[in-house]
């Protein structure tokens, strides 16, 4: 029994497909290809739903003398090679490249349902993709793809409730994107005060301004890297963590030829600063040793700092290392060699920054505290919620193929007969066939006028002419893409070309589902 209203079926979405056209790539030995005013799209334009312009742009004579093609504006195009399961529609016309595949669809197929059921089948999709290097999957697994498939109406009541929904969860998705921004700002200036007045009633005139090395219990020192043995543990630098000493990131050193080891070794209390970095952001940065029972030494690639901590807390060391008003003189004293950043020990030990009394520090770090942990609270409901928030999308489309998101109409169509009526009018497409082409041997044979002929869109009633709003006006009704392309007689490549030509000069109308001739004169 299936799982879908009585109104709907399950097809391939081959049959919801009047055409799939690919494109190509002109000449990149060719650098005059690449300066022109037509949009080339690839791969790396489809950062969005819609693509207002592409990176690249061809010319006249690149597109006419390569296998790209241009499609219409709002075409459906698909990746088909990389970034499989990417779907986007460009707002203006796009020649595409041979990655890109654009889908267009037999009338009374919505194309907006078309496209959210391409995303709603993305993890299938990826899942089809062959390759070794670079995923790619073929044109008959496009076709292939089985997707559920409402009446005509119910498509367009799908489609627009998407809309709507999807553009409120994109909504929620960008404000809680906005938080771990406003969290680092938060904790910046918390960082801020705590090196202010802003934080206690103190004035801050009144706080004295010290250099580190004037509240030191002992002179900083350079650990001390030595060759791999089964000694004595030595820090790692990836031991250094959000402020924090990491003392299971160790590895056993050789301390057989060192001197008075005990010289670097650590203790809790102790301040641990990188003496390099690739960023200058994160050179200086540095780290409480707190939790050490055993014997620990650090490794050259630190600095100690071990404070006297009748005058200087260690938690408040801590707050203002991290604060902008110490970054601002470690970043500015710091150098670069060879692309890595260093500071060295003079440069910290002349570090400034204010020092309140012991009792104000305590105080200090306690209000500090207890912001940091109101923010690490709202870290926790944020992670939370975008946990659920990026359930939301896929949830929703997934309801919406199940017949769920909108109610059905006893009155639509059932979907089984539009498919029916499409299936027919290709089988009447099919049913045309051009004149065979004389056997090989037999004298040619003058054509009759009704007789199809392949031509070329460079032949002079083609090229830069309206060609295919002539047959239109001949038709006298509004047309498919596919009934056109059967009356051109024009390979499909030419054709989509000749077409976004006349589209885009008026000769051709496109209301995105038919044809008609254009209002501009020819």
């Amino acid at each position: 029994m299936s799982d879908l209203p009585e109104s709907w079926v399950r097809a391939p979405l081959g049959d919801l497909i009047a055409s799939i056209v690919g494109g190509g790539t002109p000449s990149k030995a060719i650098q005059e290809n690449f300066r022109g005013t037509i949009p080339f799209m690839t791969v790396k334009d489809m950062h969005s739903r819609f693509i207002e312009d592409t990176r690249d742009h061809i010319n006249e004579k690149a597109l006419s003398e390569s296998a790209s093609t241009v499609v219409p504006a709002d075409t459906l195009i698909v990746s088909s090679r990389m970034s499989l399961g990417k779907i986007a529609r460009p707002k203006v016309p796009v020649a595409i490249n041979q990655d890109l595949k654009a889908l267009f669809l037999h009338e009374g197929i919505d194309k907006t349902y078309v496209e959210y059921a391409w995303r709603a089948n993305e993890s299938t999709i990826k899942a089809r993709g062959t390759g070794t290097t670079v995923k790619g999957i073929r044109l008959e697994d496009i076709r292939g793809l089985e997707v559920a498939v409402a009446p005509s109406r119910e498509q367009t009541r799908i489609a627009d409730q998407l809309d709507t929904l999807l553009a409120r969860i994109q909504a929620c998705n960008d404000r809680l994107d906005a938080i771990p921004a406003l969290l680092k700002r938060f904790r910046q200036a918390v960082l801020s005060a705590a090196t202010s007045s802003e934080l206690i009633d103190e004035e801050l005139s009144a706080i004295p301004v010290v250099a580190l090395r004037a509240v030191l219990a002992e002179p900083m020192r350079n650990g001390k890297s030595v060759r791999d043995g089964n000694g004595l543990p030595v820090l790692r630098l990836t031991s250094l963590k959000q402020s924090a000493i990491d003392l299971g990131a160790t590895k056993t050193g050789d301390w057989t030829e060192v001197a008075n080891v005990q010289r670097f070794l650590i203790q809790n209390g102790d301040y641990l600063v990188s003496r390099g970095n690739g960023s200058k952001e994160l050179v200086g940065r540095g780290g409480l040793v707190a939790g050490c029972e055993g014997d620990i030494a650090f490794p050259d690639t630190m600095i100690r700092i071990r404070p006297d901590k009748s005058r200087l807390l260690t938690d408040y060391l801590g707050l203002v290392w991290a604060a902008p008003i110490v970054r601002r003189q470690i970043e500015s004293a710091a150098k670069t060699t060879a692309g890595i950043w260093k500071v060295s020990q003079p440069d910290l030990e002349s570090v400034e920054f204010p020092l309140p009394s012991i009792e104000t520090q305590a105080e200090i770090v306690q209000r500090v505290h207890m912001l940091s942990e109101l923010a690490d609270r709202i870290e926790a409901r944020y992670v939370k919620a975008l946990t659920h928030a990026q359930r939301l999308a896929p949830l929703t489309l997934a309801k919406a193929f199940r017949g769920e998101l909108v109610p059905q109409d006893s009155d639509d169509e059932p979907a089984s007969i539009l498919l029916a009526r499409i299936g027919a009018q290709q089988n009447a497409l099919a049913s045309f066939s051009p004149a065979r082409p004389p056997r090989r041997g037999s004298p040619p044979r003058a054509p009759k006028e009704t007789a199809a002929m392949t031509k070329s869109r460079q032949d002079n009633d083609v090229m830069n002419r309206p060609y295919l709003a002539g047959h239109l006006r001949h038709v006298g009704t509004p047309s498919n893409a596919e009934a056109l392309f059967k009356l051109s007689e024009l390979p499909v490549a030419d054709f989509y070309k000749q077409l976004a030509w006349e589209v885009a000069r008026g000769h051709v109308k496109d209301d995105q589902t038919t044809l008609e001739p254009g209002n501009a004169a020819g």
